[in-house]
């Protein structure tokens, strides 16, 4: 089920993108845009009329207190929060190409505007088919993954820039580092949820935005290492992250059932 849901982003993006420029080539980009905001709106009824019509209404007002109470046994949760850090690294390092990935192709590669387009088909794929798999036999063992996924997603990602390779060969060392990013999406929320102590929604939350966070952290950091070292420290950089936050999970050995710190 969590392989199911979380395949949900990758494979939107994958199929919305090429979606919309079709649409674009018919209804211009201002139709385009006026399909897609409806397709919202109306996505978003639809799951307010399936979420919310059987919720009981509140105890009162919601207070700021009561919200960071709520966070206070998974922030004292080693484990979890190595996880969630962890996670935030990784994050961090494959955004930190994944944000300039389009110049990189265009720059040292030559492709055009399309090719680029279907740079982003070959990521979003190897996603799905890494969350797919690890909704398998794999994902009995959500740190091992959890853990090569790190390992993996930085490495491959991290030497398609690195390494003089010609573009097919380039596009599926990081299609390939996208897939086993993948793999740990999966793993990290079925270990979080199976350890932290805090409720399910409070710790996706926190893991949620730990997530944004590594994405901001990863386009700040490209561009800082492009504007000082070029797309040799680009790479370096997104090597470097994810090998750390696999140790970093190593270390800890999180795993499910384990008690609290």
């Amino acid at each position: 089920a969590v392989s199911r849901t979380q395949s949900g982003g990758p494979l939107a993006a994958t199929v919305g993108i090429p979606l919309l420029t079709a649409s674009a080539a018919v209804l211009q980009w201002r139709g385009a845009f006026l399909v897609l905001s409806g397709l919202a709106l109306a996505t978003a009824l639809l799951l307010w009329r399936m979420l919310c019509r059987d919720e009981a209404p509140g105890n009162g007002p919601v207070r700021l207190t009561s919200i960071l109470a709520a966070y206070q046994p998974l922030v004292r949760h080693r484990t979890s929060l190595t996880v969630i850090v962890a996670a935030c690294l990784e994050q961090a390092g494959v955004w930190t190409m994944w944000t300039y990935y389009g110049v990189f192709y265009v720059q040292q590669h030559a492709l055009n505007t399309q090719q680029v387009g279907w740079v982003s088909l070959a990521a979003g794929l190897g996603v799905v088919l890494g969350q797919t798999a690890a909704g398998g036999r794999l994902g009995g063992q959500p740190r091992r993954l959890l853990v090569v996924g790190c390992a993996g997603s930085g490495s491959l990602i991290g030497l398609s820039l690195l390494l003089p390779l010609p573009a097919p060969a380039a596009v599926a060392l990081m299609a390939a580092g996208w897939l086993m990013h993948g793999l740990l999406m999966v793993s990290t929320v079925v270990l979080l949820v199976g350890q932290s102590p805090a409720g399910r929604a409070t710790t996706l939350t926190l893991y949620g935005a730990a997530m944004s966070l590594g994405i901001a952290l990863g386009a700040a950091l490209g561009g800082l290492a492009l504007a000082r070292a070029g797309y040799g420290a680009l790479g370096l950089a997104t090597l470097a992250l994810p090998l750390a936050a696999a140790v970093l999970v190593w270390c800890c050995r999180p795993g499910p059932g384990q008690a609290s710190a």
